[in-house]
């Protein structure tokens, strides 16, 4: 079993990035119950998840890197709050969804707006595995 800095926790991969198949998932689903910060960072969005059930936290790790946490049934944190190392992000609803991007498009395809501000998609293994 893996261990990852967002559970701190052991967790499996339940769904990977896949950009070659008919159905394009530009994130990843781990297991996870409670979630915490990446790195330090600061939280520069949150808010209702597309199915309305959830919430998601953005947060920005530097002027070219965001992490998206997704399918959050609780949040502890709130825009604007400036975040260490372990800070705690909120607890999972049976998974967490992630998305990484970063200022730089490389060879991404999947703009993505936050707030005025244009981020491209990127493969979050290398961040969890």
């Amino acid at each position: 079993m893996d261990y990852t800095p967002l559970t701190f926790a052991p967790y499996t991969v339940l769904h990977e990035w896949d950009t070659d198949g008919k159905l394009i998932y530009t994130g990843a689903d781990i297991t996870a119950d409670s979630v915490y910060s990446y790195s330090s960072g600061r939280v520069i969005a949150v808010g209702k998840d597309t199915d309305l059930f959830s919430y998601s936290v953005t947060v920005q790790y530097d002027v070219f890197n965001i992490l998206r946490y997704g399918n959050l049934s609780e949040i502890a944190v709130g825009a604007g709050d400036i975040l260490q190392e372990g800070t705690l992000l909120g607890k999972a609803d049976r998974f967490l969804h992630f998305e990484y991007a970063t200022k730089e498009q490389g060879s991404s395809r999947w703009p993505v707006r936050v707030g005025d501000q244009t981020y491209w998609k990127h493969d979050p293994s290398e961040l969890i595995l």
